[in-house]
This record gives structure tokens, C-alpha cells and sequence, in this order.
């Protein structure tokens, strides 16, 4: 089993690792697509870096910050402390991985909890856009990036040529399988003019030479 899962707290509390480390224990609930509901608990360490993603995960699951103070002495009464939100439903991706003591048995854990509310999927409501969005455009921008970009000096759509693509290829020679040719513009041609010595006139005073 694996996969993302839309899961609501059912129980939690403290308890110690076998490590004898304190941690604790956030159970979730969830439907099966195939009907049926499962349990499975994160854990969340206080030792080494694992305190930073414990405490910010417990943030995410509704421990505020007027109830800071309360985590280790009423934390382990789990619901009744009301210290995590157990109404609001979330997401928790539940991942396989090999177990550490026996590589060839795995092991289903909880990887990571999400608050949909701001997972940033939430789109903006007609209100929102108007206070956020209002007047803005990025056409100008969208122009200049489409004119600089390569793909854009002969477009296609959907196989089919467009306008510019045509008049693009009205200005290049086509080859009989449809490939542009590599243009050459003609060289002219420059012809040296031959030099030719002109004969003297030998023909002086009636003298005619004897060739």
C-alpha cells in the first residue's frame, strides 16, 4: 500500500523508541479505494534534525502557538488535549521502504503530511483575483519572449501551416521532399579583362615589313 491518502487524526500521543528516545504518535484514518478503512501512525523524533520536521509537522496538524507551552505535559491526554485538529482532513503519503533490521521484509510508513489548505493548489476565489490580479498583464512580456524564442519563427498548430509559416516558406527554395535548401546569395562573377599588346605600325614612309 502507497500513495497519497486523504486521512483525519484519530488518536495521538508520547511514547519512547527503542532507542528509549522520547517521540510521538499522530494516528491516521483513511478509506481504501477498495472500500474498507485503514489505521497507520507517524511517528515524529526529538533527537538530532528530526526535531525541526516534528515540530513543524505538528504545526501543520494544528498546534498553535497559545498551546507551545502545553505539547509535552498535555500532549499524550491526544484528543481530549485538543491540541492537533482532528476534524480537518489531510493528506499523508504513505511510502514502502525496507526495513533496517531485515532488508527483505519492507515496511509502511507515513513520509510526509500535507495541509491541502496551503498546499498552494487552492485556487483563487473571483475576490481574490480582483484584489490580486486586477489590472496586471504579462502580453507585452509573453510577445517579446515568443519573438526571441527559436520555435517561433515558424509556428505550428495542431500540423497544420499557419500564415506566417507559409510566407516564411515562400521566401526559401524547397527541395522535392519538402526540406528548406540552404540558400546561397550569387557571387558575381568577375572577369579579369586579358591584355592584349598592341602591334606597332611598321608600316612608315611606304616601308613594308617582309612577314
Amino acid at each position: 500500500m502507497f500513495g497519497k491518502f486523504n486521512a483525519k487524526i484519530k488518536d495521538y500521543g508520547l511514547a519512547l523508541s527503542k532507542e528509549k528516545h522520547l517521540q510521538v504518535n499522530v494516528q491516521f484514518e483513511f478509506p481504501l479505494t477498495e472500500g474498507g478503512m485503514q489505521e497507520l501512525t507517524w511517528y515524529g523524533s526529538f533527537t538530532g534534525g528530526a526535531k525541526d520536521i516534528t515540530l513543524k509537522t505538528l504545526i501543520t496538524l494544528g498546534l498553535t502557538p497559545n498551546n507551545f507551552s502545553r505539547l509535552t505535559k498535555d500532549f499524550n491526554k491526544g484528543p481530549s488535549s485538543l491540541l492537533l485538529n482532528t476534524s480537518k482532513e489531510y493528506v499523508i503519503n504513505v511510502v514502502e521502504e525496507p526495513r533496517q533490521d531485515d532488508p527483505t521484509k519492507t515496511i509502511t510508513k507515513i513520509n510526509y503530511i500535507i495541509d491541502p489548505e496551503f498546499s498552494g493548489a487552492k485556487k483563487l476565489t473571483e475576490q481574490e483575483q480582483a484584489q490580486y490580479v486586477g489590472t496586471l498583464s504579462f502580453e507585452a512580456e509573453l510577445v517579446r519572449l515568443f519573438a526571441d524564442a527559436p520555435q517561433s519563427k515558424v509556428p505550428q498548430v495542431h500540423g497544420q501551416q499557419t500564415q506566417q509559416q507559409q510566407q516564411y516558406q515562400q521566401q526559401m527554395p524547397m527541395s522535392n521532399q519538402g526540406q528548406t535548401q540552404q540558400y546561397q546569395q550569387p557571387q558575381p562573377q568577375y572577369q579579369q579583362p586579358q591584355y592584349q599588346q598592341p602591334q606597332q605600325q611598321h608600316q612608315q614612309n611606304g616601308f613594308k615589313p617582309p612577314f
